[in-house]
C-alpha cells in the first residue's frame, strides 16, 4: 500500500498537470456540448468529483460532508480563482488522514480499493484521465 504522503503528492501533482492543460488548451473555453465536453465542463466535473472524494473520506473519518455548487464561470480566470477555493477545503479534509486511517472502508463506486487509500488514488488518477480529455478535444467538432 502506497504511504499518505505519497498519495497527497500524486493528486497535488496530477491536479498541476490537469491544470497546464487547461491553460495550455487552445479550445475555446465555453465550447462544447452534450457528446463532447469542453474545457468548461470538464474542469466543473473535476472539481464536482473531487469535492465528492473528499466528502466519502470526511463522512468516514468525522461523519460530516461539505455542501457545494459550482457557480458561473464565464472564464478560466474564474475558474483558477474557484480551484483555489477547493483545494483549501479538499486540502482540510486530506490533510487530517493518517497512515492508519488509509485501509479504513469508503463506498466507491469504481475498481479501486474500497478504503481510504483507493478514494486518494482514484482522485490522483482522475485528474490525469481529464487531463488526457483535454489534451485531445478537437475543436474542429465545435465549430
Amino acid at each position: 500500500m502506497k504511504n499518505i504522503e505519497e498519495l497527497r503528492l500524486a493528486i497535488e501533482v496530477n491536479r498541476e498537470h490537469f491544470t497546464n492543460a487547461l491553460k495550455n488548451s487552445e479550445v475555446d473555453w465555453n465550447s462544447g456540448n452534450q457528446s463532447q465536453w469542453g474545457p468548461k465542463a470538464i474542469f466543473e466535473h473535476v472539481l464536482d468529483t473531487e469535492i465528492w472524494y473528499s466528502n466519502c473520506i470526511s463522512k468516514v473519518l468525522n461523519n460530516t460532508s461539505h455542501k457545494w455548487e459550482t457557480r458561473s464561470l464565464p472564464n478560466l480566470d474564474d475558474a483558477m480563482q474557484l480551484q483555489q477555493e477547493v483545494i483549501t477545503l479538499v486540502g482540510s479534509v486530506f490533510s487530517i488522514i493518517e497512515q492508519e486511517d488509509l485501509g479504513k472502508y469508503v463506498e466507491m463506486y469504481r475498481e479501486y480499493s474500497h478504503d481510504i487509500a483507493g478514494v486518494l488514488q482514484a482522485s490522483a488518477d482522475h485528474f490525469i484521465d481529464h487531463m488526457q480529455q483535454i489534451n485531445s478535444i478537437d475543436s474542429s467538432v465545435f465549430d
